[in-house]
């Protein structure tokens, strides 16, 4: 399930460091190992064993060079083993191949460049000749040539920055040699470097806001964003190795940094060799430092001959002094003032009220203070602060303010009568106000009804608001006054008040002059013609402009009728506008000017007009149609009133809407899946998963003792149902209409109860119930999860009821499940359906089109296969896409496909095929991997399953990476969520690995990954899957030092770890899993193996090099094996003690005869004995050491310092590691620290730790901590210190450890007490099942159960007591040849029914067929 993952960045971003301290510098040797052939970089040895030695003029040194013009002296002969031969070589001009020249003339050290060159006396066969480019130390990679002797290749960016320097240019033609300049026995050369020289000015105001001028060399004049420029305090304590690790991975870090110790220098221009940046400016002055300058370009930091430094000093800071004065204003609020100020000459000032900026247009200088002259646009109303930066300096320390007052000069009124429900049009002059028209609260005081305030504004300026008087029509209802006049009108501006006060009332409220209005209907639709009675309106003068709205929209078309009754009323015809069907009424606004809104009455009430927008539908297009059963078809309901909040259901599911008017509204059939479909689908034989659960309603017979049926499907296997039956059944009945072809059936037994349990039937019924079919059965009930699989002969039938029923009566409850699953393929049985519209008010059936879904082989389209499957998220990438049905029907020739999401731009098609060209997918287009193809008049395809188009990019590809920087050894690599990133290459040795998008390997080569810390963190990795394994080798390798690498809370360090992001960062955050896209998954997946270890059939004898295997293995020519010894120890530690032994396959005959590169050094027994007439199985185990997938610590120090790489699933995520190696892991003596983990990761089911081999581990094979329902299967784990598969603290449940082989577990001083007497298999509490295991030559124990009296648990959870545990499951394990006890039960063990009460009754457990034997102790 692939989850790619809000995304920072499009592209993966490469952090160079060069941290931690033990990080990696990788210096070429002496004699690279890959150095290009017959490059003469390294001279032989002075006299090798068994070797030749040749001497002859070196070819690099060009003080040993002769001139060409030497004709003479350009032939030497040469010297073998000190004896001359008549053997020579000459340096010739005519195959000397030329640098002519080069672009670009200059190279950065901070920014990898593209390259070109121009040669000369190349040669004929110069576009298949071998030439590789050195430039320095530092190889030039993808080099690419042309016809016409133009080479070009990409010179990667330095780990670390260079002085500017001349380099040499080494243009190597292999077989002739190194390519001279112009002059032929010079080699070209550049200059290279990324250095910083000088920066102005040197000081500045302690408040910021100066610009800085820095000189350097190699800057990145095409990309200004990558640079950052930072002042740091002299004498600033660095960051430790671990903050520097978290901020580089994006994380922040508890170190305190003071505001002022750190300045980032926000970049404003640049070009190659200068940039300018702007100190950030801040209102509180900073203390008086002296800063270090420096320049960041991808995380590389410029070099400097010597420090650049800037001071920032309150000596060098302009001031602003409290002197405003004011000199003159406008009526408009305009002002002149002055303000004094000093170190305001240094440059250009700019000054700002506030944030307004104004004018300086004088400025008198006094010597030690200057005078500023200020003029400013119309204000706003308030005390604003007045600031000022100064060119050179930077931003001034101000105590200067400004205050602007607030006036009202006039108000005036459109009328001087108005409606009662306002709307009469006002304008206010003055100064002050704001132009944000809700930050001015204005009112307007009556004579006898008190303030109004006014919310209604038309526009708004600092000198001029125009509004509309508030209504009164509630007040005047209320107490039936004539008339209300307004006396005066205040405004607040920035709690600035100001007001004016009317010598006589310039508005009166007055029915009089309320226009009054009657609409001839109160419900309607858009459009309808609709009649408007105004009277009064122009009484008084009025100007007889009348304008109707409903919710902001106007009444269109109008058109005026008088009255010939009366001069005053007039008759409005109009369209009413488009408003969505609601049950909420529309107030219909007449604004009759200047008098304001109109107002309907009934009797003496009067009240705002309102309206019903209405709801019809009467038609759908088209009429009567097909559609693909994937559905994807758009239909259109025609009608009124239709608005997005509004929906369709066809066959009773939502038919997801396009687009909505009032007049229409467009949807996109929903998917049907019908009996018919599946079964045309399995008859064309299409790979699509349509299983699923069956939801229905679950019965049985009887009904069920205790509890509810519904307890079967809670994902508590802890809670049950009971029966007080012999016989029972349980099953799932099908809604009306839907019928089911059933797959499988899966339970859950009550726990420890599977043994009550007799012969399972599963079954199904197509009447009722009435008969039933018989689909399996079951006779042998295991603990955990069981499945019954459909046979052949009723996978095609269908069903409206599936159940499970016990077959006989010997035994009681076994209906007592904790869950059940019905597995299978649900469809309609009927593909006719009606379209219903659904709105607030009604619903509407609509019967005059119907959907049919139609026949997958004559009408759904199909999609078969596609061509490439994958391409850049650049876009660009031609597919073609392979199947049926894929020419559209009717007008519409139209195809849309998309992948995840992202529009492919169909260029042709035709029935059978469909060509398209990828869209870019840039980060806010990520979504899961998906194909969708919509064929016009046909709906969406059918998919096959195995069809897939990922959208990957390379990592070895350039355009892959953020600025096109690859990563180089010491990087640290983010992959971010929503970034697919296919590894092609091996990797450097990365400081960090962060995956939170997709990573996968390409797996069509060998590959191998270095880093310190690798975290896949709510993202995706993938080194094949349990379907397509990896098959090419790869090498995962953690590096790393026990005493100098940082450990990174909470996964440690040379770390493979995988968690879901955004789980809590709290030690007690167990088992808290995240969803969709924040789901870490770590899938890594060798090449399956017919089998992990076997028995030995026969016993194989000291001095054979063969042996027989009891089952077929297909162990291949260098593959180690382990091979146990089967005798009772003699000591406890060494392999003699035992008689294992680790062993070379050279081949394997009729994959049972298994030989060995050398002799077998110890006698083998293996054997099947009868003992008391039981048939007992002692051979011996053979198990495979060897993997393709090999996860590593480095060979540098792991072995020293038992300091090996470990795995974890961190609290959560989906861990799958199956047919891996891993060797040298685990850390000894460092708690949480083991090969394979899963720390606290509460339900896993799902992840598992498969089929692989664990050998040569400091610390641990498996460990299973404070985790339920993980599975543990079929694993080899040898040589390994400390208990091997470690059950952790007796929280554990429902772990499946099934099928695994240790051998040879050895002591550990520094751990758990325990681990000083280790065994294979250990657990703090039973309660897991443990199935088919062998354990073999500890130096200890095979099994031991050492339970505690009580869990330690985190806040919240309820202690247990693992002593009174009873077992999940314990069957056919065996142990032998260990140095003491095969299987140890200590202190105690004493199950009971309740755990934690130990009164309670007991609770006998059974450990079917133990198997012990020739253990040291027994």
């Amino acid at each position: 399930f692939r989850q790619p993952s809000s995304c920072p960045s499009g592209k993966p971003l490469t952090k160079p460091s060069s941290l931690p301290t033990q990080s990696p510098f990788r210096q070429p040797s002496s004699c690279p190992s890959n150095s290009p052939s017959g490059i003469p970089f390294c001279a032989p040895s002075t006299n090798p064993t068994g070797r030749h030695t040749f001497s002859l003029t070196p070819t690099i040194d060009p003080a040993q060079r002769r001139r060409l013009e030497d004709t003479n002296g350009n032939t030497y002969s040469i010297v073998v083993d000190g004896f001359n031969t008549t053997l020579q070589y000459t340096y010739d001009a005519k195959f000397t191949p030329q640098v002519l020249s080069f672009t670009p003339s200059v190279l950065s050290s901070g920014y990898s460049e593209n390259v070109t060159f121009y040669l000369g006396n190349y040669g004929r066969e110069f576009l298949s000749r071998n030439i590789t480019v050195m430039i320095g130390d530092q190889y030039c990679i993808d080099v690419n040539k042309t016809t016409f002797g133009h080479l070009s290749c990409v010179l990667v960016r330095n780990a670390s920055a260079t002085t500017v320097s001349e380099v040499p240019i080494r243009v190597y033609f292999e077989g002739e040699g190194y390519a001279g300049s112009t002059v032929l026995n010079v080699l070209p050369t550049v200059l290279r470097g990324f250095q910083l020289f000088a920066s102005n000015p040197v000081n500045g105001s302690v408040l910021g806001g100066n610009v800085l001028f820095i000189d350097g060399f190699g800057f990145d004049y095409r990309h200004p964003q990558r640079h950052v420029v930072q002042l740091s305090k002299v004498g600033l304590i660095p960051y430790t190795v671990y903050d520097k690790l978290l901020l580089s991975l994006g994380f922040s870090v508890y170190t305190n940094r003071s505001a002022d110790e750190v300045l980032n220098c926000t970049i404003l221009a640049l070009n190659a060799s200068q940039l300018q940046c702007r100190i950030p400016d801040h209102n509180s002055p900073y203390k008086n430092h002296t800063y270090v300058v420096s320049l960041t370009l991808n995380n590389i930091v410029a070099a400097e001959e010597a420090n650049l430094t800037y001071i920032q000093k309150m000596d060098f800071t302009p001031t602003l002094t409290n002197t405003v004065q004011i000199v003159s204003m406008t009526t408009r609020g305009e002002y002149v003032f002055t303000v004094q100020g000093t170190l305001l000459a240094a440059g250009n000032v700019d000054v700002k009220v506030g944030e307004i900026e104004c004018q300086v247009v004088n400025m008198t200088n006094y010597g030690d203070y200057q005078i500023l002259t200020v003029l400013t646009p119309p204000l706003t109303a308030g005390t604003w602060d007045v600031s000022a930066n100064v060119a050179t300096k930077g931003k001034a320390l101000s105590v200067a303010v400004f205050t602007v007052g607030l006036h009202i000069e006039t108000v005036r009124f459109s009328t001087t009568g108005g409606s009662i429900a306002g709307g009469s049009l006002v304008q206010v002059s003055g100064y002050g106000f704001s132009s944000i028209c809700n930050k001015n609260s204005i009112s307007v005081s009556t004579i006898s009804a008190g303030d109004f305030w006014i919310s209604d504004f038309e526009s708004c300026v600092p000198y001029k608001l125009v509004l509309r008087t508030p209504t009164v029509l509630n007040y005047y209802l209320s107490h039936s006054l004539f008339e209300i006049s307004v006396t005066s009108a205040s405004i607040s501006v920035h709690q600035m008040n100001a007001s004016i006060t009317f010598d006589a009332s310039p508005f009166t409220y007055s029915l009089a002059h309320t226009p009054k209005t009657h609409i001839n209907r109160t419900s309607g639709y858009g459009g309808l013609r609709t009649k408007v009675l105004v009277t009064s309106y122009k009484s008084d003068g009025g100007n007889g402009e009348v304008n109707i709205t409903l919710a902001g929209k106007g009444c269109s078309q109008a058109v005026e009728i008088y009255s010939p009754s009366h001069f005053y009323d007039i008759e409005i015809d109009c369209s009413l506008p488009d408003l969505a069907a609601s049950a909420t009424k529309y107030d219909v606004l007449v604004d009759v000017q200047p008098f304001g809104y109109a107002v309907s009455n009934i009797s003496s009430t009067f009240y705002i007009p309102q309206l019903t927008s209405l709801l019809e539908a009467n038609a759908v297009q088209p009429y009567d149609f097909n559609v693909s059963m994937f559905g994807g078809l758009n239909i259109t309901v025609i009608g009124e009133g239709f608005s997005d909040p509004m929906s369709v259901t066809v066959c009773d599911e939502i038919c997801p809407t396009v687009v909505a008017s009032f007049t229409s509204l467009t949807c996109t059939l929903p998917a049907r899946l019908t009996r018919q479909a599946v079964d045309e689908v399995r008859l064309l034989g299409l790979s699509t998963d349509l299983i699923s659960s069956v939801s229905g309603t679950l019965f049985s017979s009887p009904a069920p003792a205790i509890y509810n049926l519904n307890i079967m499907d809670d994902g508590d296997y802890e809670s049950y149902t009971y029966f007080n039956s012999y016989t029972c059944s349980i099953g799932i009945k099908l809604p009306v209409g839907y019928a089911v072809s059933p797959y499988r059936l899966r339970f859950y037994p009550r726990l420890r109860h599977a043994t009550d349990f007799s012969t399972v039937i599963f079954e199904g019924s197509n009447d009722g119930g009435k008969t039933y079919t018989t689909f399996g059965s079951l006779s042998f009930i295991h603990e955990g999860w069981n499945f019954i699989d459909v046979a052949s002969a009723a996978s095609n039938q269908w069903f409206t009821s599936l159940r499970y029923r016990a077959a006989d009566t010997n035994k009681m409850s076994r209906c007592s499940l904790a869950e059940i699953d019905f597995l299978g393929i649900t469809a309609a049985v009927n593909g006719t359906c009606p379209i219903v519209v659904h709105s607030g008010l009604t619903t509407t059936y609509i019967d005059v089109g119907t959907a049919h879904y139609a026949s997958l082989q004559t009408f759904t389209p199909v999609i078969r296969s596609l061509f490439p499957n994958n391409g850049s998220a650049l876009g660009g990438t031609s597919v073609t896409l392979y199947g049926d049905n894929l020419w559209p029907i009717g007008a519409d020739d139209s195809i849309s496909v998309t992948f995840s999401g992202v529009g492919c731009q169909v260029v042709s098609h035709d029935a059978y095929s469909i060509r398209c060209i990828t869209g870019a997918r840039t980060p806010d287009k990520v979504e899961i991997s998906s194909i969708t193809v919509n064929v016009a008049g046909r709906g969406f395809a059918a998919v096959d399953s195995s069809v897939e188009f990922l959208y990957i990019d390379k990592w070895s590809s350039l355009t892959s990476w953020m600025y096109q920087e690859p990563p180089v050894d010491g990087d640290i690599v983010w992959i971010p969520d929503g970034q697919v990133i296919l590894l092609d290459t091996n990797t450097p040795i990365l400081t960090f690995l962060l995956v939170e998008g997709s990573l996968y390997f390409d797996r069509t080569k060998d590959l191998s990954v270095d880093a310190f810390y690798i975290f896949v963190l709510g993202g995706y990795m993938e080194v094949g899957t349990a379907e397509e394994p990896f098959e090419m080798k790869a090498t995962i390798t953690l590096h790393g030092d026990r005493y100098k690498t940082i450990e990174v809370p909470p996964i440690g360090s040379k770390v493979l770890a995988v968690a879901d992001k955004g789980v809590p960062a709290s030690t007690f955050a167990s088992g808290i899993h995240q969803t969709g896209r924040y789901n870490g998954h770590l899938e890594i997946h060798g090449a399956k193996r017919l089998r992990t270890w076997t028995k030995v059939n026969v016993t194989a004898n000291a001095g054979n090099s063969w042996l027989i295997t009891s089952e077929p293995v297909d162990f291949k020519f260098g593959e180690s094996v382990i091979l146990t010894g089967n005798e009772k120890p003699n000591c406890f530690l060494y392999a003699n003690c035992f008689g294992y032994e680790e062993l070379v396959v050279y081949e394997t005959i009729g994959m049972h005869n298994v030989t060995f590169t050398q002799p077998l050094a110890y006698d083998h027994r293996s054997e099947v004995v009868e003992i008391e007439g039981r048939q007992v199985d002692m051979r011996c185990e053979i198990g495979l050491l060897s993997r393709n997938v090999i996860i590593q610590g480095s060979e540098d120090n792991s072995d020293g310092q038992l300091f090996g790489v470990h795995t974890v699933a961190m609290m959560s995520g989906v861990y799958r590691i199956e047919n891996v190696e891993l060797r040298r892991c685990g850390q000894s003596f460092n708690f949480g620290r083991y090969c394979t983990h899963s720390h606290k990761g509460g339900d896993m089911e799902g992840s598992y730790v498969k089929a692989n081999s664990i050998h040569h581990s400091f610390q641990r094979a498996v460990a299973i901590h404070d985790t339920n329902s993980w599975e543990v299967r079929d694993n080899v784990a040898f040589d390994v210190i400390g208990h091997a598969f470690f059950v952790e603290d007796g929280t554990e449940k429902y772990n499946s450890i099934t099928g695994n082989l240790g051998v040879f577990v050895k002591p550990s001083s520094a751990l758990l007490p325990g681990d000083q007497q280790p065994a294979i298999f250990w657990a703090a509490t039973p309660n897991n099942f443990w199935l088919d295991n062998v354990g073999a030559h500890s130096s200890a124990h095979g099994m031991w159960f050492e339970f505690n009296e009580m869990t330690s648990v985190d806040p919240g959870e309820e202690a247990t007591c693992p002593t009174g545990h009873a077992l999940g499951e314990f069957r056919n394990n065996t142990f032998h040849s260990n140095a003491r006890i095969g299987l140890r039960i200590y202190p105690r063990w004493t199950p009971v029914m309740s755990d934690c009460n130990e009164f309670s009754a007991p609770f006998p457990q059974y450990l079917h067929n133990l198997l012990s034997y020739r253990n040291g102790g027994n």
